[in-house]
């Protein structure tokens, strides 16, 4: 696992350019967490066929093909469960609160494209690591 820092969230060339840099040096995925210099990483695993992963929204359709997946933010699955609990009585205060994987806060998409042909023993592995962060067997590092 190689991993390089771009020092910004807001220059697509500058993901594009660490990017194939990346794939010069024999990656064939590069997972981008940089925001919108994200997308220039997904512009290069295009340009040179490679594959990429988005992060923070649904990036498959930016290089169809050549987007595997996203990590998800589901910042609507925490405005509804705010909006929600202050609708039911539960007074929402100030503070700390996590939206996980169990609490549907996060989620990995698999490109629609990608899904069908990723072989079952690759899905069903995925499934089970899924399931393992559920039952408390994988433990995920919190923010501080």
């Amino acid at each position: 696992v190689n991993s390089v820092f771009a020092g910004t969230f807001d220059d697509l060339a500058k993901g594009s350019e660490l990017a194939q840099a990346l794939y010069g040096q024999g990656a064939d995925i590069v997972y981008n967490v940089a925001g919108p210099t994200g997308e220039g990483v997904m512009q290069a695993s295009a340009a040179v066929d490679k594959y990429s992963i988005g992060v923070d929204i649904d990036m498959c359709g930016t290089a169809p093909g050549n987007v595997l997946a996203s990590m998800l933010k589901r910042g609507d699955i925490a405005v509804y469960t705010l909006i929600k609990d202050e609708v039911e009585g539960r007074k929402v205060t100030a503070g700390t609160r996590t939206f996980d994987l169990a609490s549907g806060g996060v989620e990995v998409k698999v490109c629609d494209d990608i899904a069908p042909t990723i072989p079952a023993d690759v899905t069903a592995k995925l499934d089970e690591i899924k399931k393992a962060i559920l039952d408390g067997k994988i433990e995920i590092a919190r923010a501080k």
